[in-house]
């Protein structure tokens, strides 16, 4: 059907609870809407949000099953196995099928809303960087399609070739990298809005330094 909004959650810096905001809001976003479709799409090499989503710390399989997506044959169901389908085939190459890399959730967590859905992240991704940046520089070789904004819209035809299988709206949710690297560029580029989480830590640091003061005057 169509894309009803789509979002990329990033900070450059680390330890802001991007995965984690990632992964509360898709999950309650689909368990809020069950006749929406909902697609996380992990564009972090760490694979933090993937790792939640697949049972994190609560079951012991959960990095065993990350494993075997990213291990899948006869290409992984991930990231990073989508844009090496993409980026072997070139511009002028058949979009490759998304059904081909994503995953139900609740098949491997069955504590999972039906209605969500990964694009796994992957370590891998890291390795690609070299291949990605290469491809912008390449020669326009379809016409009117220009290789820097092919490269950086590979994301949005994926999620919108989706959509165009499926009789339902889609929300859409990426988790980032910090580090500003091509696939963080590209997760920017492919999504309508932005949230950016902030330390939640600085009320608490600036309430803390007020009791301080308070004691202090006191002789508390």
């Amino acid at each position: 059907m169509t894309i009803k909004k789509s979002f990329a959650i990033w900070n450059n810096k680390g330890g802001v609870g991007k995965s984690s905001i990632t992964f509360h809001i898709a999950t309650r976003y689909a368990e809020k809407n069950p006749s929406e479709g909902v697609l996380v799409i992990d564009m972090c090499p760490q694979s933090n949000s993937s790792l939640m989503i697949l049972g994190g710390g609560a079951d012991p399989q959960g990095e065993n099953k990350l494993l075997s997506l990213s291990e899948n044959k006869p290409i992984s169901k991930t990231i990073a196995g989508y844009f090496t389908k993409i980026l072997s085939g070139g511009q002028e190459a058949e979009i490759p099928n998304p059904w081909d890399f994503i995953v139900q959730t609740s098949k491997l967590n069955t504590q999972m809303p039906e209605n969500l859905f990964l694009l796994c992240g992957d370590t891998n991704l890291e390795l690609l960087v070299p291949a990605l940046n290469k491809s912008i520089d390449f020669p326009m070789l379809v016409s009117g399609v220009d290789p820097w904004i092919w490269v950086h819209k590979i994301v949005e035809i994926f999620y919108k070739n989706l959509a165009s299988q499926d009789s339902r709206q889609w929300m859409i949710f990426m988790d980032t990298n910090p580090s500003f690297s091509i696939y963080t560029e590209i997760a920017l580029s492919s999504t309508e809005k932005l949230i950016v989480p902030v330390n939640a830590d600085v009320p608490r640091v600036l309430q803390h330094k007020q009791c301080s003061h308070y004691c202090t005057e006191h002789n508390e």
